[in-house]
């Protein structure tokens, strides 16, 4: 039930080189061209807004990707991916596509590896029978890794899928296929795999998988995800079905075995309104179903919770059946099994609504999914939060928390000088509380500029006198103007959060060092930093009135905060007493889930470009963006504002922008970090309410 995450350093190949597309040379026409063109290992960066009307295919080590807007490709353009021979590494992103890719993978040497990653890729093909289809060689014997994460799947074939994976019956391969963090609607199966009985491993973690109705079972059955082993060989691979919700289908979670053994472990779930069994594992032949089923909520299930077949050797426990017909098919109830209703936020929702819903707490933390780096961690939830909170799992995908994110709007009846009140979201806000903000800016569409009082410096506070947090100008002359959005977020349980004070032990100039072991020796950290007035609610705070970021300090392993120097001058000291609250994204799991550094651009911009699977065509998400000096010493005097550009064709995306209007400086770099749960929420649930587009 663990997964196994190694930290290699990998120099980059001499002759690797980045080729923009539409270009000049090889990629002055077409796009295939232009791959054609790439030696192995380059980057070709898509740079144009039109849509690309080519069906591609590559074969060779490559990284296609497209910054900001995601690249749009005509309806029924195709994607082949083959990687054969040794050391193919093809990795696509950032692309939307109206059609379906074909993975071609596996050779026939042992001492070979291959590699394919999609990564944030709406894959929307009009027919077909699977969006994401992957074929292994046939007698394939070498390593490879497929991988689709945190991307966008639908499929309209009633006996298709969205995912389908064949390994074949022949070839001693040794595949990893990750399945991760992914939106699927489909009209039929979600993840369908059939793998040999060679030793590999099946990650299918964090997705969610629906249709949009519960249809009445039809002549194909059409699974969450559905699993058969079959074929030759005696190791059995390990399939992991972890923190998924799945809703509306015939069977949550399927696997047979027949000529072939597998273990599977399938820990939790979330399987809500399924037409026959929540979970089904049949033997149907002479080789093992081995694993563990447990930790997962099966919400009305209209015949059983859980199905075994006669030899099925699997166990099962911590598991709760919520309105199901028959909690168990040929199989006993587990001792520390639950039967209750889930109490859920909504019908796509499946947040537990209270603390006192009976998922919570209620689950078997030796059984919860776990990455292992010197010991096992808990495995964030399907909304990339904590994995575990108050000492015991939750039973299901979710995991409750205390963690939110809302927005804030000036309006005239919260405003009062420089400062506007914050009215408290459901989980009310306390004086201990260490928050986090960011300004929004606008939608860019060419007309609206940039709101009034964008450039001032902002943090928050908490008054005594009425008991409410406030935002508010460090420039006290400066009046709150109405009209202003702001991104408040509440961490307690995912995220390390913290306060930090401006001393005379940790301050110099216009710079505080930070201590927290998360941070100390941590470069890669992608630490947040809001500014706070009078954290002691004694009425003697400081103000600093100067736009802030953070820097590694190599020479002392620290990070530290300090205040931007301007284009003519010097920067302004750090008051003593001067606080700042400081955000830790999990460093962990930051890089590439929520959290993540921007590559700095060769060239000052007036806006910079965002581009991130909880971003991207996602208007309703909420940033929070903080400047970092590495790694190139650059200085970006102003206050930061997050602003929206819808473009068009669903491709919307997020940037960065000087809220004095200036331009960003070359080489600057920021820290961005997006709620997860709140991208999850304000996407899969209009997608999965709205239907198909």
């Amino acid at each position: 039930m663990y997964r196994f995450f190694v930290l290699l350093l990998l120099s980059t190949p001499a002759t690797a080189a980045t080729l923009s597309w539409p270009g000049s040379g090889g990629c002055g026409t077409t796009l295939q061209a232009c791959i054609n063109a790439a030696a192995s290992g380059d980057t070709v960066e898509i740079t144009t807004e039109a849509v690309i009307n080519e069906a591609i295919a590559i074969n060779k080590s490559l990284t296609l990707q497209k910054r900001g807007a995601a690249a749009l490709f005509g309806e029924g353009n195709n994607f082949t991916l083959t990687a054969n021979t040794n050391n193919v590494d093809i990795a696509i992103s950032n692309l939307r596509l109206r059609g379906a890719v074909s993975i071609n993978v596996g050779s026939s040497s042992s001492a070979h590896t291959q590699s394919i990653r999609l990564t944030n890729v709406w894959l929307q093909p009009p027919t077909g029978f699977a969006s994401a289809l992957i074929n292994q060689l046939e007698d394939a014997a070498s390593s490879y890794t497929v991988t689709i994460e945190r991307s966008y799947l639908t499929n309209t074939n009633p006996a298709g899928a969205a995912v389908f994976a064949d390994r074949g019956a022949t070839g001693t391969a040794r595949a990893t296929i990750n399945v991760l963090n992914n939106q699927m609607l489909v009209r039929g199966t979600g993840v369908a795999l059939t793998v040999s009985g060679h030793d590999g491993v099946v990650n299918i973690n964090g997705n969610r998988i629906s249709r949009l109705q519960q249809l009445p079972v039809g002549g194909n059955l059409a699974a969450g995800v559905f699993f058969l082993a079959q074929g030759g060989g005696s190791a059995p691979p390990v399939v992991r079905v972890t923190r998924n919700a799945i809703a509306n289908m015939d069977v949550g979670v399927f696997a047979r075995t027949t000529t072939a053994p597998v273990n599977m472990l399938v820990l939790n779930n979330t399987l809500a309104r399924t037409n026959l069994a929540g979970i089904d594992l049949d033997r149907n032949g002479s080789s093992a179903l081995t694993g563990r089923v447990a930790n997962n909520i099966v919400h009305q299930a209209a015949s059983c919770g859980l199905r075994f077949s006669d030899g099925i050797s699997a166990t099962h426990n911590f598991n709760l059946y919520s309105q199901s017909s028959t909690p168990y098919c040929n199989a006993t109830a587990g001792a520390n099994d639950v039967a209750a209703t889930a109490r859920f936020r909504g019908r796509f929702d499946f947040q537990a609504e209270s603390a006192g819903a009976p998922q919570v707490n209620a689950g078997s933390n030796s059984d919860q999914p776990a990455v292992v780096i010197i010991v096992p961690v808990p495995l964030p939830d399907i909304d990339g939060r904590a994995g575990r909170v108050g000492g015991t799992v939750d039973i299901g995908a979710h995991e409750r928390s205390f963690d939110q994110s809302f927005e804030h709007y000036s309006l005239a009846a919260n405003l009062s000088g420089n400062a506007t009140r914050i009215s408290a979201p459901p989980v009310g806000l306390l004086a201990a509380d260490v928050l986090t903000t960011s300004n929004f800016g606008r939608e860019i569409d060419g007309i609206t500029p940039l709101p009034a009082g964008a450039a001032n410096h902002t943090g928050m506070w908490y008054s005594t006198s009425n008991n409410v947090w406030n935002i508010f100008n460090q420039n006290t002359a400066a009046p709150m103007p109405s009209g202003r959005r702001f991104f408040v977020l509440l961490n307690i349980d995912s995220q390390q959060v913290f306060e930090h004070v401006a001393s005379n032990s940790n301050t110099g100039f216009n710079v505080t060092t930070l201590d927290h072991p998360q941070l100390n020796n941590q470069p890669d950290a992608l630490p947040i930093v809001t500014q706070h007035w009078d954290p002691t609610q004694t009425g003697t705070g400081v103000y600093n009135n100067s736009s802030i970021g953070v820097w590694y300090d190599t020479a002392i392993n620290r990070w530290r905060v300090f205040n931007q120097a301007p284009l003519a001058g010097l920067a302004p000291a750090i008051p003593e007493g001067a606080a700042f609250n400081v955000l830790i994204p999990n460093p962990l799991f930051a890089v590439g889930t929520h959290a993540f550094r921007t590559d700095p651009l060769g060239v000052p911009v007036s806006i910079l470009n965002l581009s991130h699977p909880l971003l991207d065509n996602t208007e309703c998400a909420h940033p929070f963006v903080t400047a970092v000096y590495n790694p190139n010493n650059v200085y970006v005097p102003s206050n930061l504002v997050l602003s929206y550009n819808p473009a068009s064709q669903g491709r919307g995306n997020w940037a960065i922008e000087r809220g004095d209007g200036a331009q960003i400086p070359a080489g600057a770099a920021f820290h961005v970090y997006v709620d997860p749960e709140r991208s999850r929420v304000c996407t899969s649930e209009p997608l999965l309410i709205d239907g198909f587009e």
